[in-house]
């Protein structure tokens, strides 16, 4: 287990003793995404430690993942599959809220800011079951969003509820496709209602499936301390693939990507040295062009998933 090799090759102190190669140097002198993968692995290597050996395998790992078109083809048809299923669920159960269902690959920076902040936090708590690179699962995932009936950013009871209906829904729907649920160490935090008033609690008919308990993340009826809320359940195939799924409502989703919910806010302030901060205008990758418009403002075309994209995922359904 990560943890363990982790607890027994502790040969730093503490996570303001662990560094890590300068990665905005390779982005800013490379050409392409495979090239400062590949030399970013080699220079993690060569610092010695396990932790640097664990993030350089973890890279592998995910360049794998993202490289072996077959399995990428499966989750495509798979995502199809998962739409014509959710529009017909919508039928039988008279669902009358708008869903929307998109696809993501975690880009690359993320990626890389999401190990290092693992790395640290198991420096710092080795016992965390939670701070292991083996729960870095999200790499590939869907993401269904379940809309308010007046299409607002407060949270009703029914949308809430319904959260749990289409989870246990697309549980049946990925295993009957012979996918395999990852059972998820889930740490319940300190949340205070009185914290978040806007924040809307599942009634109590609104339930994981008993089955089901040990490979969901329910942040939903037990949120995080930030007010954080949404439904993680990961699959894995006989290939190795994993893919995350997460089920939150529209008021969910706007408060965890733009409001205090943001749930990678507070770990990123207390470490500070995992952020990875390039100079977008200064890259010269094949698939990503950065460029200041009339008005200076930043634009970004990403096909290769170092930074976040403006482009419109085509793959974005409603309905």
């Amino acid at each position: 287990m990560t943890d363990k090799l982790l607890l027994e090759g502790k040969i730093v102190s503490s996570a303001k003793d662990l560094t890590f190669p300068n990665l905005t140097e390779y982005i800013e002198s490379l050409h392409s995404l495979k090239e400062i993968e590949d030399k970013y692995v080699s220079a993690l290597r060569k610092e010695g430690t396990i932790y640097h050996r664990l993030y350089a395998n973890k890279l592998i790992e995910y360049q794998q993942a993202v490289r072996n078109f077959d399995n990428l083809f499966l989750l495509e048809s798979d995502f199809l599959k998962l739409k014509r299923h959710l529009f017909e669920l919508k039928e039988t159960e008279e669902i009358a809220l708008p869903i929307s269902l998109t696809k993501r690959r975690k880009n690359f920076i993320g990626l890389n800011e999401k190990i290092r902040l693992t790395l640290l936090k198991a420096l710092d708590n080795p016992y965390d079951k939670t701070a292991s690179l083996s729960q870095i699962l999200d790499t590939l995932g869907f993401r269904i969003i379940i809309g308010n009936r007046n299409n607002g950013s407060q949270d009703e009871q029914n949308s809430v509820d319904t959260c749990y209906l289409i989870l246990n829904a697309v549980i049946m729907f990925f295993i009957d496709l012979g996918y395999t649920p990852v059972e998820l160490n889930f740490n319940k935090e300190d949340f205070n209602h009185a914290d978040h008033p806007d924040v809307v609690l599942p009634s109590n008919t609104a339930t994981v499936l008993p089955g089901f308990k040990l490979y969901v993340k329910d942040y939903v009826k037990y949120p995080k301390k930030n007010g954080y809320q949404s439904l993680h359940v990961v699959f894995k195939t006989d290939t190795g693939l994993s893919f995350e799924i997460q089920i939150r409502t529209h008021a969910m989703h706007y408060r965890a990507e733009f409001e205090k919910a943001n749930h990678d806010g507070y770990n990123y302030e207390k470490y500070k040295s995992v952020k990875i901060i390039f100079d977008p205008l200064k890259t010269n990758i094949m698939g990503y062009k950065a460029i200041l418009d009339s008005n200076k403002k930043l634009i970004i075309m990403d096909q290769i998933g170092l930074t976040s994209s403006d482009i419109a995922d085509p793959f974005n359904v409603i309905f």
